[in-house]
């Protein structure tokens, strides 16, 4: 036995723990996140644990806006689901008075011209917006979680490691978005996610669309394992109430913007 493996009559690691590799991280998320995101939180929180798959996210993302685009089959679903989203606007915006049936008929008019004249420079705004929305959401959504751990969870770490648990969860969305595309350009139907809105011929802008969206198995798996990494970034042995976190956070600001979309056609979007 050699004196530089014992001291104060206990044995020294022979080596140091390796930090993972990206495609450890990538892999571990998915098959073991606890285990994975322990080792993590072991070493200094690297901007590449966030950015690198905000950037997979929006390459995929949109590749998949293209191929839906350059489908004829999808592009003219994306389109009719669009126009049966403006049109309940304008109906909304007409039993409000804020709009005649007349001036609602010229500016639909005006939109299904703009649909069929879409070209590339479209789906650049499209994927342009996707980059935008990506990364502002993102720091958003991050820094509510950020302060209610600080605050109400009392977590032992800072805004860096809640970036690297947020965005190694992102890995999980990105497969889902890559499994959505496989399956749309395979059945030639718009896929949103892989919820049971896929499989119930429903209003998507109505309440009971709005949770058929939300029952998807992958957000489910996201937000659990989101509330793992969480508490192994933040240093804490009670998983449960970072994940019970998620959920309700999850829940309930969705279940907020269903309700502001109802006041205004401008959150609509948030609350798909």
């Amino acid at each position: 036995m050699s004196e530089e493996n014992f001291k104060d009559g206990s044995f020294e690691e022979s080596e140091a723990e390796e930090e993972l590799s990206f495609t450890d991280k990538v892999t571990g998320i998915i098959t073991s996140p606890v285990k994975t995101m322990e080792s993590v939180s072991k070493f200094t929180p690297k901007a590449s644990d966030w950015l690198l798959p905000i950037m997979i996210f929006i390459i995929i993302s949109g590749l998949a806006i293209y191929l839906y685009q350059s489908n004829p089959a999808l592009k003219a679903e994306m389109d009719r689901k669009s126009m049966e989203a403006i049109d309940k606007s304008f109906s909304d915006k007409i039993e409000k008075g804020d709009l005649t049936q007349q001036e609602a008929d010229k500016q639909k008019e005006k939109i299904t011209e703009q649909m069929e004249k879409a070209g590339s420079s479209t789906v650049f705004l499209q994927i342009f917006g996707i980059i935008i929305f990506v990364f502002i959401t993102f720091f958003i959504i991050n820094a509510i979680f950020f302060l209610l751990i600080k605050f109400v969870l009392k977590g032992e770490g800072n805004y860096s490691s809640a970036l690297s648990a947020y965005g190694l969860t992102y890995y999980i969305l990105i497969l889902q978005t890559i499994i959505t595309m496989i399956l749309s350009l395979a059945f030639n139907k718009f896929i949103v996610g892989l919820s049971l809105m896929n499989l119930i011929n429903a209003d998507m802008m109505s309440f009971s669309g709005f949770l058929l969206r939300k029952a998807d198995p992958f957000l489910i798996w996201f937000y659990a394992v989101l509330g793992i990494a969480y508490a192994k970034m933040f240093h804490s042995v009670d998983i449960k109430k970072y994940i019970i976190l998620t959920f309700a956070v999850w829940i309930l600001g969705n279940l907020l913007l269903y309700y502001l979309s109802t006041l205004s056609s401008f959150f609509s979007g948030f609350a798909m």
